[in-house]
């Protein structure tokens, strides 16, 4: 099971990097899409009066009035799939700080990173399904951990035991995921994409 998942994952993987590349090569690169260029829709987003879900990279700005583009600080980037965020978004902080969050079909899933300035680590947080869930862990500018909190569905609690009920924890959560993935995309066939690779 866990096998099929991975091979699932990876193929998953790479049929976004294909589709990313495709809608790349067919765009053209030198129009670049802002969030001010977007829009979203019952939880979709599109480019403002298209009806096509968007995909691709977008990135946001500081200071969107500036006529000086070349010198704009970026506020926020990542990429969009289908109209939902998907991969890593990174903001950027003015003191140099940053966010990485991890997105699945537009919701926060996997650990979102928090760093000081300097690029040293200031929060580890897990998330699944767009809540915390799991491991909360603070450094300080030293890199020691001083402070972990435990989260299981968005509520603050003890950790699991041990490894069994650890393991229970990320079966549950495997399951949540597929009965997610089912309810927003319906029962899942294999892509076209999929059926190339399986031939390979």
């Amino acid at each position: 099971m866990n096998t099929d998942m991975n091979i699932y994952l990876q193929k998953t993987h790479f049929a976004t990097i294909m589709l990313l590349f495709a809608v790349m090569t067919l765009s053209g690169c030198d129009d670049e899409i802002t969030m001010d260029d977007l829009e979203t829709r019952h939880g979709i987003t599109y480019v403002k009066g298209s009806k096509t879900p968007f995909s691709g990279f977008v990135k946001a700005y500081y200071d969107t009035d500036s006529e000086d583009k070349e010198n704009r600080k970026v506020f926020m980037e990542g990429l969009y799939l289908d109209g939902y965020k998907t991969e890593k978004w990174i903001t950027y902080k003015w003191d140099g700080g940053r966010i990485e969050t991890p997105y699945k079909f537009g919701r926060k899933e996997g650990i979102e990173k928090k760093f000081f300035s300097d690029g040293n680590p200031k929060q580890e947080q897990r998330f699944f399904d767009n809540r915390p869930n799991g491991n909360d862990i603070y450094f300080n500018r030293q890199r020691e951990i001083i402070l972990t909190i435990f989260y299981r569905n968005g509520t603050p609690g003890a950790p699991p035991p041990n490894r069994k009920a650890e393991i229970k924890l990320e079966e549950e959560e495997k399951l949540a995921a597929e009965k997610r993935n089912e309810r927003i995309f319906g029962k899942r066939q294999k892509s076209w994409m999929e059926h190339a690779m399986d031939v390979l």
